[in-house]
């Protein structure tokens, strides 16, 4: 049996989200925010699609308020989006809403799949564990990157690259790389060194004006954490954030 593995550069190019299993990645920052606000403890986070849903749904709710607009903590957020600011505090029993530009309108393109994970450096090994798991029982995974802004950003698919090439170290001759997979893993080859991949992309040079960079350090280190992060809600309302659990649910 094999297992299709593809690469998705933005998520507009998911055409059929409902058959295949989808690891969202936005490396720089969401999907590290994400697995760290876990890694701290966070029972549960909602996805918002919009800043002004997330601020309604937290308030309505009494939940922590995170997020960026234009990379920095809007007006009224508790936290921004830095997985250097969640890694020195505590959230457990302290659920949390987060609304950022890219990673999470992205898991919002993405969520009608069977299964939908949020992946990165951190959590590279869990996550595609976790997903291949998955992704056997309906035949295909998916690394969808985020982007930046509509254009493709180099963080999200050098970090594309590494998850493919931990799913062919489970799968080995099973896996059947997309000529986008195979363009993915041929960059990482291409710059091994992941921290100077990050720091080369736009998404990583947008962040020293704000005094940010050390969130790209932090992204860069592989298998920091066993967690998964998965999809475990999905509100009919548009206006209703996405949830995310650390770990698929046990039924």
């Amino acid at each position: 049996m094999t297992l299709h593995v593809d690469v998705a550069f933005l998520p507009g190019e998911v055409l059929a989200p409902q058959s295949t299993v989808a690891i969202v990645v936005d490396v720089i920052r969401a999907s590290t925010s994400i697995v760290t606000l876990f890694d701290r403890g966070c029972p549960a986070i909602h996805v918002a699609r919009t800043l002004d849903a997330g601020r309604a749904f937290a308030r309505a709710h009494g939940l922590v308020l995170c997020g960026e607009e234009g990379g920095a903590r809007p007006e009224g957020f508790d936290y921004g989006n830095s997985p250097v600011a969640f890694a020195a505090e505590r959230f457990d029993r302290r659920p949390a809403v987060l609304c950022t530009t890219n990673g999470t309108v992205a898991l919002h393109a993405v969520a009608a799949g069977p299964a939908v994970f949020v992946g990165c450096l951190a959590n590279a090994g869990a996550v595609v564990a976790a997903a291949v798991g998955e992704a056997r029982l309906v035949g295909a995974l998916t690394v969808v990157c985020a982007g930046s802004n509509r254009h493709l950003a180099l963080d999200d698919v050098w970090t594309a690259g590494r998850l493919v090439a931990r799913a062919v170290e489970l799968l080995g001759s099973e896996a059947q790389l997309s000529d986008a997979a195979s363009i993915a893993v041929a960059l990482t080859t291409a710059m091994p060194d992941g921290l100077a991949a990050l720091r080369a992309s736009r998404s990583a040079m947008a962040l020293v004006p704000l005094g940010l960079s050390a969130d790209v350090a932090f992204a860069a280190v592989e298998d920091r954490s066993q967690v998964a992060p998965r999809l475990v809600g999905r509100p009919e309302e548009a206006e209703y954030p996405l949830i995310l659990a650390p770990t698929p649910l046990v039924h």
